[in-house]
């Protein structure tokens, strides 16, 4: 052996004697596992991170297309509610007008009523009695002969 064996590296240490080099190398060691351990929890949060900010641009771009759409339906409504006024309108002056004409143009009932000579002398082609009002024949319904 080329070292000497020493007997007072295994003494009991003294109070002055400073352990921070063994206590530096533990907290490194540590604070390196702790890194490898955290390492993919931190890699997993940035990665929720970044699809959180995904997911907030796309709903702000869904509520846009929303309003859009909601905007077209409405004024799509109001247009269906116009063109639907304006067909009764034009329905109703239609009817309106028909009734009207159909009030005007109608042929009045003209009442006819025949009359008939009392007296009448073919030669001279006058009538010597008074004029009198003619009824029509009833239809023989052959039950009186």
């Amino acid at each position: 052996m080329s070292a000497e064996f020493d007997l007072s590296d295994f003494d009991a240490p003294t109070a002055a004697a400073d352990h921070t080099a063994l206590l530096n190398e533990m907290r490194e060691a540590g604070a390196a596992g702790v890194r490898s351990a955290s390492a993919p929890l931190v890699a997993a949060a940035s990665e929720v991170q970044r699809q959180v900010k995904e997911l907030r641009a796309a709903e702000r771009s869904i509520q846009a297309a929303t309003a859009s759409i909601t905007a077209a339906r409405s004024a799509l409504f109001w247009d269906n509610a116009k063109h639907l006024l304006l067909y009764a309108a034009v329905g109703g002056l239609v009817l309106g007008g028909g009734g009207v004409g159909y009030h005007f143009v109608k042929r009045p009932k003209v009442e006819t009523q025949y009359f008939g000579c009392a007296d009448w002398n073919a030669r001279t082609k006058t009538c010597k009695g008074q004029w009198m009002p003619l009824t029509p024949k009833k239809p023989d319904d052959g039950a009186s002969e």
